[in-house]
């Protein structure tokens, strides 16, 4: 039902008025006896519209009030929607992808609803479950209590009859112990779907603010210089569309165009409006500060250069930061999957056959789970890579099954579970480490060859020589390495066929993300014609430092792998100490101290020493995953896997022939 606006009250009297005096005037006109009316029903009309008028105001005063007290009464049930209407919409704009919340909201509103609609009956069995299996239990100790009392004279039984009955013991209680947890975790699920896009979208805004703080450095230098041959900054973020160089600054770019193009907002209306709604302080800080000094008319060229000087000591200070945290984190590692291992062996030593369960559970979750944990909080502290390296992820993951099919046949042939958990995880990391190492020479290679490669054109530009002449004589004349060798023939061969720089950049695959930045603003200095030897020096002196600042970075952290090394020839040298130790206790020395029960608790079984090997494998291999992505900032790393795994084979292998003497 539509309802009148307390602002259109007035309009409606005055409308009314005029309606009536029309009338009135007419009714005058066509009678003359009716022309002495014509001010009393001019005066009642509007009286009577009044009078009207007011109580449709109280009318929608009224539904107002009750509109209000409905929104108010079912505001319980309604704010866990507003909330997420609210908070997704804020994440989708700072996300840079423009979605229909309210869909987002009721489509994961709809699967909760589903989902509880299939929860609930899951939860209502396994409480029936437990209480059936309550009942269970209750009435068997109830029969066993009968069948005690009802013995009229034990003297009577047999001997094997009293022990049977002393041997009658109520089944134990499976799921009632767990029905109250499993019932918790089930009732989370609906919550969790409807909480998703909130996650979802908060993952993205990050996401967002973090990858083009990464890339703003580069972009800014790579601004600057375009700036300084004509190009403004709108034009160089177009440019960007479709080249596959700046990922995060592409996104950015597509909304600009679109905000240009569609919603027709000048350049600088669009830079203001995708600074102002960006999360990232630093990219807010660089778009209004070059509108504001495009709209005072100032040099914009030499803010675009201020201004990527600074981003690049940011750079230098998170690698200074990270290099500092990842020495705590990898400390912290140490100490929980080396240090505590160790204590854990020691305490498993004291009762060995009461602490295999627990060393089973330690390996096969506890272990895993730190290190999740931990190389998630390497991720997130770590500056992203772009380099191309290693296979592609779906290869990568499809090593996982390998790796179970490489541990169940090596169990079927009759070896021992921690060696197949040791084989399987060396095979397909040789064989993805193969790939990656391959991949992580040619950045090296090319890395190590771009400086001297940017002075060469340098001094070809300084003689006269155009930047695409440069490339093309430099591989004739100079040589590098292998890598960089080969990227210069093709490009050399390419730029001889007629193709542009831009052309060719779309064509060639450089693995190498700074390599390809720096060949990317190359050809388009080349395009533009503006390449003079400052703009190249400036260049040369920023691809330099940032070579120098990664190299710092990477050098100050490489210590730490010398202890993922160390780790399994520290454990499994633990591991023979406390058994030379206890070498000499045996089952029939603990007879006269204690019970045979007791003497079985403290006895070393094979079946203890194969558990402690599995859980010094396990604690190896998860430090090697977070030193490998400490150390070369990627999981596809998996060298420091194979060694660490293969050391740890050699040293359980090695201490179960060697005793050391004075210990047995």
């Amino acid at each position: 039902m539509t309802y009148l606006n307390s602002n259109d009250a007035p309009l409606l009297i005055i409308i009314s008025g005029i309606v009536v005096l029309l009338a009135a005037s007419l009714l005058s006109l066509m009678d003359d006896s009716l022309r002495q009316l014509f001010i009393p029903m001019t005066f009642g009309s509007i009286v009577i519209t009044s009078v009207l008028s007011l109580k449709l105001l109280r009318k929608r005063t009224e539904n107002q009030n009750k509109l209000q007290d409905i929104k108010t009464n079912s505001s319980s049930i309604g704010v866990l929607t507003r909330y997420l209407v609210e908070s997704i919409n804020t994440d989708v704009l700072r996300s840079g992808r423009p979605e229909n919340t309210v869909f987002i909201v009721k489509k994961f509103q709809k699967y909760s609803i589903v989902s509880v609609a299939m929860v609930v009956p899951l939860m209502l069995l396994v409480l029936v479950a437990a209480q059936m299996e309550l009942a269970e239990v209750e009435e068997v100790r109830i029969g066993i209590a009968k069948s005690t009392v009802e013995i009229e004279d034990p003297e009577l039984l047999t001997e094997a009859e009293l022990e049977t009955i002393q041997q009658l013991e109520a089944p134990k209680l499976v799921l009632a112990p767990i029905a109250p947890f499993l019932a918790v975790s089930l009732a989370v699920f609906p919550l969790l779907l409807l909480f998703y896009p909130k996650i979802m979208y908060t993952s993205l805004r990050r996401s967002r603010r973090t990858i083009v703080e990464e890339e703003l450095p580069f972009f800014s230098l790579y601004a600057a210089i375009l700036q300084s041959v004509g190009t403004d900054l709108y034009s160089s973020f177009i440019i960007t569309i479709g080249k596959n160089v700046f990922k995060a600054i592409e996104n950015e770019a597509l909304l600009l165009k679109r905000n240009v193009e569609l919603f027709v907002r000048s350049p600088l209306e669009a830079l203001e409006e995708l600074g102002r709604n960006h999360d990232s302080m630093t990219f807010k800080n660089f778009l209004l500060g070059y509108s504001s000094i495009a709209r005072s008319g100032g040099d914009l060229s030499r803010y675009l250069e201020t201004r990527a000087e600074e981003h690049f000591n940011l750079l230098k200070l998170k690698y200074s930061a990270y290099s500092r945290n990842v020495g705590y984190l990898v400390e912290a590692l140490i100490v929980m999957l080396v240090i505590v291992p160790i204590l854990v062996v020691v305490s498993a030593f004291i009762l060995p056959a009461a602490t295999i369960s627990q060393l089973i559970l330690m390996s096969g979750v506890a272990v895993p789970m730190l290190t999740i944990v931990f190389a998630i909080l390497l991720a997130n502290i770590q500056p992203r890579m772009f380099n191309m390296i290693g296979l592609k992820d779906i290869a990568v993951l499809a090593f996982l099954p390998a790796a179970i099919i490489s541990f169940l046949f090596f169990t079927l042939l009759g070896l021992e579970a921690w060696m197949s958990l040791a084989l399987a995880a060396i095979i397909p990391s040789v064989i993805n480490e193969y790939f990656t190492t391959k991949h992580r020479r040619q950045i090296e290679l090319m890395e190590s060859a771009l400086p001297n490669f940017l002075r060469d054109v340098t001094e070809y530009r300084k003689i006269g020589f155009h930047e695409i002449t440069a490339i093309i004589r430099i591989s004739k004349e100079n040589r590098y390495n292998s890598s960089f060798d080969r990227l210069l023939r093709t490009l050399s061969r390419l730029l001889e066929q007629g193709y542009t720089p831009t052309q060719i950049m779309k064509m060639i695959k450089i693995r190498s993300w700074f390599a390809r930045v720096t060949f990317f603003t190359l050809a388009h200095i080349a395009e533009s014609g503006g390449g003079n030897p400052a703009v190249l020096e400036s260049i040369t002196g920023f691809v330099s430092s940032v070579r120098m600042t990664l190299r710092e970075a990477k050098s100050s952290i490489s210590i730490y792998g010398i202890l993922g090394y160390a780790a399994p020839l520290i454990l499994a040298f633990t591991v023979v100490v406390i058994n030379e130790m206890l070498g000499t206790i045996t089952p029939d020395l603990l007879k006269g101290i204690g019970s045979e029960s007791f003497a079985q608790l403290v006895t070393v079984t094979p079946l203890f020493n194969a558990t402690i090997k599995t859980f010094i494998v396990t604690s190896s291999i998860g430090t090697a995953i977070v030193i490998g992505k400490a150390i070369d900032r990627t999981f596809k790393s998996t060298g420091r896997i194979a060694i660490i795994c293969g050391l740890a084979i050699a040293s359980l292998i090695i201490t179960e022939n060697i005793s050391i003497p004075g210990l047995g």
